[in-house]
């Protein structure tokens, strides 16, 4: 085979990865990008109260408190990278609270994935399975996930 040969074939295939590229770099464009923080064992101001409530909540059981700000956003749950729940949330702006989201069997979950809006998914381990109570908060793009030591106040 000439040069002018390998030459040609090496652009037919260098344009046809070329546009591959381009397709999957315009789907990123339109993602949603949050900045994502972490807070280990989290206590709100009310911290001094006794925690009443636990006891209506099952140590088996994760929870996931789906908080403020959120506005018929898409939210996908993973469990051990793999995909767990769907749902479109609007917080209820007289309690705060958009959803509550049960997930069983605390004990087989090694980590937890979100994605917001088809953004990219964020993971993180459940390093103690006792804190079963985790808070997601949205403030324009910045997400915290609060790992609470008690039931949160508006329950």
């Amino acid at each position: 085979m000439t040069n002018k040969y390998k030459q040609l074939i090496y652009l037919i295939i260098s344009s046809a990865f070329g546009a591959w590229g381009c397709q999957t770099d315009s789907n990123r464009i339109n993602k949603e990008n949050y900045n994502f923080s972490i807070l280990y064992e989290f206590s709100s101001a009310d911290s001094l109260r006794e925690d009443v409530y636990r006891d209506k909540y099952s140590i088996d059981t994760l929870y996931l408190f789906i908080e403020e700000n959120f506005n018929n956003d898409v939210l996908e749950i993973y469990t051990n990278g793999k995909p767990n729940k769907q749902l479109s949330v609007k917080t209820d702006l007289s309690t705060g609270l958009a959803d509550v989201v049960k997930i069983g069997n605390v004990v087989h979950i090694n980590n937890l994935g979100i994605a917001i809006n088809d953004s990219p998914v964020v993971s993180f381990e459940l390093i103690n399975k006792k804190m079963n109570l985790i808070g997601l908060e949205k403030r324009g793009k910045e997400i915290e996930i609060c790992f609470y030591k008690k039931v949160p106040v508006f329950y």
